[in-house]
């Protein structure tokens, strides 16, 4: 696999864990695993190299989740506290690393089906971005609002909400009892309508969907018709 260069590492330290917190928060992610809300054209075949308690680890591990993507992940836990890179016999994955031209400083990630291998969360997280990321999608402007059946605790409802914002779809939500069967979604113009989540998103995306969404790298909009002073909470998280 090809190398990616990589900065000096820094140390794991109490400031760093509260700052991963607090971007984890920022971002929004509670801890679900979300199913992409559009389907990768190949399924991408990930290896993951890490050790739970580093807070570089865990930003690459909710990159993963709030992306969707499966890893296999390979625990490369520490041996000794004195110093960097040090193992014995005993480890089981760390001469992996080792083999694959990487060093040994965790999280390391090797992406097989685009041929890289990275170390340093901060490379990782912006190669999945870049090509994993998704984010608004062109479509076709509805001549009447959607009427969305649902509550908001439901995933199922969750999901196709976010489609619909992808989409820039507005809609009529009207609440639901969480144990009513959800989500119900109609479609005035066409006289559609459809229970469950995944006969919702189908009918989206064969309907009103145009093409693929941008990517979360995507640069911002030239003219920017908005207010370009402002910064991004959740640019921490983004690649510079």
């Amino acid at each position: 696999a090809r190398i990616l260069p990589a900065s000096p590492a820094a140390r794991s330290t109490m400031a760093a864990e509260v700052a991963a917190a607090a971007a984890a928060t920022l971002r929004r992610w509670n801890g679900v695993v979300r199913p992409r809300k559009v389907p990768l054209p190949e399924k991408p075949k990930l290896t993951l190299y890490e050790f739970e308690a580093s807070p570089y680890c865990r930003r690459v591990r909710e990159t993963i989740n709030i992306l969707g993507l499966e890893v296999l992940v390979k625990p490369c836990p520490r041996e000794t506290l004195r110093t960097e890179g040090a193992y014995s016999s005993k480890s089981r994955h760390k001469p992996e690393v080792r083999a694959a031209g990487g060093k040994l400083l965790f999280p390391f990630l090797v992406d097989h089906s685009a041929n890289v291998a990275l170390n340093e969360s901060s490379y990782i997280v912006e190669h999945l971005w870049k090509h994993y990321g998704l984010m608004m999608a062109p479509s076709v402007r509805p001549e009447l609002p959607l009427i969305m059946h649902g509550c908001e605790p439901d995933p199922g409802c969750r999901l196709v909400r976010e489609l619909l914002c992808i989409l820039q779809i507005p809609y009529h939500f009207k609440p639901r009892d969480l144990d009513s069967p959800l989500p119900h979604l109609e479609d005035p113009n066409t006289d559609f309508k459809t229970f469950g989540a995944r006969s919702a998103q189908e009918y989206l995306r064969d309907k009103y969907q145009l093409g693929p969404p941008l990517p979360l790298t995507a640069p911002v909009p030239e003219p920017n018709l908005g207010d370009s002073g402002r910064t991004s909470p959740i640019s921490w998280f983004l690649p510079r």
